[in-house]
C-alpha cells in the first residue's frame, strides 16, 4: 500500500519534507512561470467563487499554497502543507497539516486517515475536486478544524466533495467548522463509520441519496442534523444528534429501518420528510422543543409505520397513512421518562429528557412491536398516569390530540419563558450539550 507522511507545518518549513509512496518518481517544484500563470489566472477567476455552480472548483489549484518547495510524485504532491492527489488508487496520511485536495478525474481515490489532523482557517480540509469516487477509510483518531470565513464560499464544508463519497472504518473522525457544513457531498454518500461533527450550517449534507449502514454519528449542528436532497435511508448504527433546526430531513424520501436514534430538535421538526416518510425498525427517542414543530413530519404523501421501536414527543400529532403496526398519540402536559405498560408489565419506555424539565402541553407518539391491536395499555410520565386505552389498528389517541386540520386546532408546546427558546435539552445518553455555536460572520449562503 503506498504511504504518503504529513509532518507538521513547523518541520515542512525546514526543507524536510519526505513524500514516500504513492509513486516511487519524484520531480522539482513547478517553475517560476507556471507559478506566475497561476497567480494571473487566480486573479480572473477569484468572482467565479461565489456562487455554488457547476464550474466553482474550476480554479481550485489556486487555493493550494504552492509559493513554497513542492515535491511531486505521479499521483501525490505535496506542497507546503497541503496534500494534492492525481490518480486513482490507495494513499496512507498521517501527521499533521492544512489541507487534501483531491483532483483525479474519472477515477476512484481511497485514502486512509491514520491519524491525521488538518486544521485550515480559510477553507475545507479535504476538498474533492474531480473523482469517480472518494472513499475515506478511518483508522485511529483523526480530525478536522475550519474557521468562520472560508475563501471561497461555494466550498462550504470542512468535507466537501464533488464526487461520490463513502466514509468507513474503525477508527474516528472529528469535524468541526465555524462555517457551513461539516460534511458536504453533492453526488452520493455512503457512511459506515465513526464521527463526531460540530458544524455551523447541516452536520452531513448529501445533494443525492444518502445511506447509513452501521456507524456512530455525534453531531451537533446550527442548522440540520443530516440532510439529503434525495433519499435519506438509515439501515443500522447509532445516533445522538442535536439540531436547531430538523434533525433529519429528506427531500424526496425517508427511510428508517435500523440502528438507534436520540433526536432533539431546539427549533424545528425531530424527523422531517419533504416526501415520503417509512419507518420500518430501529429505536428512535425523538424530540422537537418548539411549537408548532412536531416529532414526524411529512408533507402531504405516505407516512408509513410498519415496526420499529418509537418514544417521541412534539407540539401536536402527526398521523400515519398507514401504521401496520399500531402507533398510539397520547396527550401529556410534559416531558420526561415515558412508560407504556400492558397487565402491569412495562413493554415500552424511554427518557425524553434526562433532567425531567416540563415543556408545557405534548403529544408523544408511541410504538413498538409488543403493542398489539386490542391491547389495553397504560401509559406514564414521569410516573404519573395519563390513562389507559384500547389500541386500534392503525393510530390510536389518549386524550386530546392537536394536530395539523386535526380536531383542537394546535396546542403548543411553549417553554417556560415565551420571549425565550429556552436551552436545548441533554442529549438523550444524558449529557449536556455545549452550546450550539454561532453564525459569528454571518455564515455561508443557504444551498
Amino acid at each position: 500500500m503506498n504511504k504518503l507522511t504529513m509532518y507538521t507545518a513547523a518541520l515542512l518549513l525546514t526543507g524536510s519534507v519526505l513524500l514516500s509512496g504513492c509513486s516511487a518518481d519524484s520531480t522539482d517544484s513547478p517553475a517560476d512561470s507556471d507559478r506566475q500563470m497561476q497567480q494571473e489566472h487566480r486573479k480572473d477567476t477569484d468572482t467565479a467563487w461565489q456562487t455554488d455552480s457547476a464550474e466553482d472548483a474550476d480554479s481550485m489549484d489556486d487555493a493550494i499554497d504552492i509559493n513554497g518547495d513542492t515535491i511531486e510524485s505521479g499521483s501525490a504532491e505535496l506542497s507546503g502543507n497541503t496534500v494534492k492527489i492525481t490518480k486513482g488508487g490507495t494513499c496512507t496520511l498521517s501527521g499533521s497539516g492544512k489541507m487534501v485536495v483531491v483532483d483525479a478525474k474519472g477515477e476512484d481515490v481511497t485514502l486512509v486517515l491514520d491519524g491525521v489532523t488538518l486544521n485550515n482557517d480559510t477553507g475545507p480540509g479535504i476538498y474533492v475536486k474531480q473523482a469517480e469516487s472518494l472513499s475515506l477509510e478511518l483508522r485511529g483518531d483523526n480530525a478536522i478544524s475550519c474557521g468562520d470565513t472560508f475563501e471561497y464560499e461555494a466550498l462550504n464544508a470542512a468535507v466537501y466533495s464533488k464526487a461520490d463519497l463513502s466514509i468507513q472504518g474503525e477508527g474516528t473522525l472529528t469535524v468541526s467548522t465555524g462555517y457551513g457544513h461539516g460534511i458536504k457531498a453533492k453526488d452520493s454518500a455512503v457512511f459506515n463509520g465513526n464521527l463526531t461533527i460540530d458544524a455551523l450550517q447541516d452536520g452531513i449534507h448529501v445533494n443525492d441519496t444518502a445511506t447509513f449502514t452501521g456507524g456512530t454519528y455525534r453531531i451537533k449542528a446550527a442548522s440540520e442534523g443530516i440532510e439529503s436532497k434525495d433519499v435519506l435511508a438509515i439501515q443500522d448504527g447509532t445516533y445522538d444528534i442535536q439540531s436547531a433546526d430538523d434533525c433529519l430531513n429528506a427531500s424526496n424520501s425517508l427511510n428508517i429501518s435500523g440502528g438507534t436514534l436520540d433526536l432533539v430538535s431546539q427549533t424545528n421538526d425531530a424527523v422531517d420528510s419533504n416526501g415520503s416518510l417509512t419507518v420500518s425498525g430501529g429505536t428512535i427517542h425523538a424530540l422537537a422543543l418548539q411549537t408548532p414543530e412536531t416529532a414526524f413530519d411529512v408533507d402531504n404523501t405516505s407516512f408509513v409505520i410498519s415496526g420499529g421501536t418509537i418514544v417521541a414527543a412534539g407540539s401536536m400529532g402527526t398521523y400515519p397513512t398507514e401504521a401496520s403496526q399500531p402507533l398510539l398519540m397520547a396527550e401529556a402536559a410534559g416531558i420526561g421518562n415515558v412508560r407504556v405498560e400492558k397487565a402491569g408489565k412495562t413493554i415500552l419506555e424511554g427518557n425524553l429528557s434526562s433532567d425531567g424539565v416540563s415543556r408545557g402541553s405534548v403529544v408523544l407518539f408511541l410504538s413498538s412491536p409488543e403493542m398489539k391491536a386490542g391491547d389495553t395499555v397504560t401509559v406514564f410520565v414521569n410516573g404519573e398516569s395519563l390513562g389507559e386505552v384500547t389500541l386500534e389498528e392503525g393510530t390510536s389517541t389518549l386524550g386530546t390530540v392537536s394536530s395539523m386540520g386535526g380536531p383542537g386546532g394546535m396546542k403548543g408546546m411553549q417553554p417556560e419563558n415565551p420571549g425565550d427558546m429556552g436551552e436545548m435539552q441533554p442529549g438523550m445518553m444524558g449529557e449536556q450539550p455545549p452550546e450550539m455555536p454561532g453564525n459569528r460572520n454571518g455564515g455561508p449562503k443557504a444551498d
